[in-house]
């Protein structure tokens, strides 16, 4: 199966993972945010980096994320 992600945008312009699924076939359709194929090292809340990857989990409960 296929893993994927929901990916949102804060009010920081900062991209998110919002929520993670495996699914068959093709890619679920999102009600909020995008979804795409990610890697099973991706977590729920990291933040994407420059590079294009997801290198962090964002601090929910700090000002400055």
């Amino acid at each position: 199966m296929t893993r994927y992600a929901t990916i949102i945008t804060d009010a920081d312009g900062q991209e998110i993972v919002s929520a993670i699924g495996e699914f068959e076939g093709a890619a679920p359709q999102p009600r909020l945010g995008r979804v795409e194929q990610v890697a099973p090292s991706v977590k729920i809340g990291m933040v994407r980096d420059a590079a294009g990857g997801f290198d962090r989990i964002r601090n929910f409960f700090s000002e400055n994320g």
